[in-house]
């Protein structure tokens, strides 16, 4: 079969302006401050506060091994099976275990090839009949892409991309376990008074990201264009992020010159987990917290200007309750001294 598709990836699972992203198909695996209003009220929980809004969808989440975010999803009538939600992808993807088992892969399907920041591959993409997350999605003859089952993903029969995501608002409830799938034009941020907030966009020069959004995290040299990423369990810097650091300059060039590796693709670095010092997006600051850095491909895969880089996971994101609004390009972050 000759490739019908080529599809570019960027996932974990592996101080410009931002605007919107155009609509090309990818698969994927901040700096505004507004005042606070001292005498602002918060409800009891997120969800509480979402219960009035018309077509809100409230429903419970599992954590995966990795600490994703899962929730039921039928396909084409079969199920429920458990999957992750994923910022971090622009497609829906079905892993080859329940794809064989619903006969979805039983067909040749259209051969695609995937490439990202972290690998490349050759999938099959195919048609379904239906695929519904409760009484939140409910989509006829969606596209989606088939997978090999990740290792850490034993629970997880596959991922929600933003193609069933970019017109909701997502809220997180931690205190309640529940996700809140809210139409975009719907969602009040006013119910969301007194959280730490920050702008949400496209990657700039980034033509084939649809649907994702990226937010900056700032450190010693300035901010970084960090994509919001709830497909990945752990935040993650590359190189060029991590040698901005003062705080970490002296150790990773001592460290380079001992583990720099010669291989038949040349020069590769290994990953490196590091403590860092003082991450903040808008006004969500996160003291300490310990990163993986990594070798990414360069970004001109994905069309944008290579440079530091940052994919922000679940172990940031989800240190308290949080929002997501695609509709109007903001993240939210409930305070930690809220209770």
């Amino acid at each position: 079969m000759g490739i019908a598709r080529t599809v570019t990836v960027l996932t974990s699972q592996s101080p410009t302006p931002l605007r919107r992203l155009s609509r090309p198909l990818f698969l994927l695996c901040l700096l505004g401050v507004i005042a606070l209003t001292g005498c602002a009220t918060t409800p009891a929980t997120p969800t509480e506060a979402l219960a009035p809004i018309k077509g809100a969808v409230t429903l419970p989440y599992v954590r995966a091994e990795g600490d994703q975010f899962m929730v039921d999803v039928e396909v084409n009538g079969e199920g429920p099976f458990p999957f992750i939600i994923d910022t971090g992808a622009t497609a829906t993807a079905i892993y080859e275990d329940l794809a064989a088992l619903l006969g979805i892969s039983d067909g040749p399907g259209r051969e695609t090839l995937v490439r990202g920041l972290i690998q490349s591959q050759t999938v099959n993409m195919y048609e379904l009949d239906t695929l519904s997350v409760g009484d939140a999605i409910n989509a006829a003859s969606p596209n989606v892409i088939v997978l090999p089952k990740p290792e850490r993903s034993a629970q997880a029969k596959g991922i929600i991309g933003m193609d069933h995501l970019i017109n909701t608002a997502l809220v997180f409830d931690l205190s309640t376990q529940t996700v809140t799938f809210v139409p975009g034009k719907a969602f009040t941020p006013d119910s969301f008074r007194g959280w730490k907030e920050a702008p949400i966009d496209a990657l700039p020069g980034a033509s084939a990201l649809y649907g994702l959004h990226f937010g900056e995290i700032g450190f010693d040299e300035g901010p970084a264009p960090a994509l919001i990423d709830t497909g990945s369990e752990i935040t993650v810097l590359n190189w060029q992020a991590a040698e901005q650091m003062r705080s970490v300059q002296a150790m990773l060039a001592a460290t380079a010159r001992k583990t720099v590796v010669e291989g038949v693709a040349g020069q590769s670095r290994p990953r490196m987990a590091l403590g860092v010092e003082g991450l903040k997006m808008g006004q969500r600051r996160w003291p300490i917290h310990s990163v993986l850095v990594l070798t990414l491909e360069p970004l001109s895969v994905i069309g944008a200007e290579d440079g530091p880089f940052i994919i922000v996971g679940t172990d940031l994101l989800a240190q308290t309750s949080f929002a997501i609004d695609f509709h109007r390009d903001m993240i939210y972050f409930r305070p930690p001294e809220i209770p």
